[in-house]
């Protein structure tokens, strides 16, 4: 509903998404000993139930300019997770004045079509619309700028300028394009043995038509999709795409199985030297996504730190 965040700030684009994908490796059932007297613990301390509850009700205003799904499921970790940045940031001492909740609040207002609205009519919105006291709305906008300026400072980081085979590597990932198909295996004999049939590539269709199961065709897509999609390597990708169309690759272990791939066709990039404007835009490609890499990197070291006990997890909640 209000988006407190602005599209300038690159990370908080990746927090919703890491929530969804990372949360499960984090979250730890609880000892039947606190379990119905706490909402769980995070950083070695209880969390009561009221301060889960206002979170959670934060969560549902202050979404990061996402859409949450409609899963309380996904809010219940959501909530976790920004109570998690809220106690990391006043750990980090991060402080929040009067005038910059009040400069903030001004912005919300008119950004509702309340500038001109009198503090009755302010307490009357936040009481029907946002279903919350003034005091409670306003000490959560508080924990949403400090937790701002936590994410902000991470996403600060210097790092290194990308050097030459790196933005080549970036240029390959995104610009060539590839189709495959895959065969999977449980064991690499089984791979081996496979790859021995297929040596010559003419054998590839009647060697898996004879094991329909193992084989999947991956429709034509960019390397980096090819990477996302197959949670693959990106080195293994780019080995991937030294092939010739209809090339057979050598045994790869991904996801649990053995896979052999074989390229049914592919779409390189064009071989001439980058203009310096081309390898300037790449090189800022490349510095994103080492920032993405650094911040899923501290998003999970910080979530291992916290130890979250979740003991709501499973129960209904009066929250929801």
């Amino acid at each position: 509903m209000l988006n407190f965040f602005r599209s300038h700030t690159k990370t908080v684009a990746w927090i919703v998404v890491l929530s969804f994908l990372l949360w499960g490796a984090f979250s730890v059932t609880a000892s039947l000993g606190k379990e119905g007297r706490f909402a769980g613990e995070v950083f070695g301390k209880t969390v009561s139930f009221q301060e889960f509850s206002q979170y959670y009700r934060g969560s549902q205003i202050f979404s990061f300019g996402q859409d949450l799904p409609d899963d309380p499921d996904v809010l219940r970790q959501v909530t976790w997770q920004n109570l998690i940045y809220a106690r990391e940031a006043r750990r980090k001492n991060y402080k929040v004045s009067d005038d910059e909740v009040h400069e903030e609040l001004m912005r919300l207002m008119a950004n509702q079509g309340l500038a001109q609205a009198d503090s009755s009519a302010y307490q009357g919105w936040v009481r029907s619309v946002l279903k919350m006291e003034p005091h409670q709305f306003e000490n959560q906008l508080r924990e949403v700028i400090r937790v701002q300026k936590m994410l902000k400072e991470v996403s600060r980081i210097s790092l290194e300028a990308p050097n030459d085979t790196e933005i080549e590597n970036f240029n390959l990932l995104e610009n060539s394009r590839i189709a495959l198909q895959a065969a999977a295996f449980p064991t690499v004999k089984d791979a081996e043995d496979f790859l021995e049939k297929v040596r010559n590539p003419a054998s590839w269709d009647a060697e898996t038509a004879k094991i329909p199961d193992q084989v999947m065709s991956l429709p034509e897509a960019s390397l980096a999709e090819t990477v996302q999609g197959l949670r693959m390597d990106s080195t293994m990708a780019l080995e991937l795409q030294k092939l010739p169309a209809g090339g057979i690759s050598e045994p790869i272990p991904l996801g649990g199985k053995i896979v052999i791939f074989r390229v049914t066709d592919k779409k390189e990039v064009p071989n001439r030297p980058l203009t310096p404007s081309e390898k300037e835009a790449l090189a800022e490609k490349v510095r994103d996504k080492k920032k993405q890499l650094y911040f899923m990197s501290w998003h999970l070291n910080l979530m291992k730190q916290a130890g979250l006990r979740d003991f709501t997890a499973g129960s209904s909640n009066s929250t929801a």
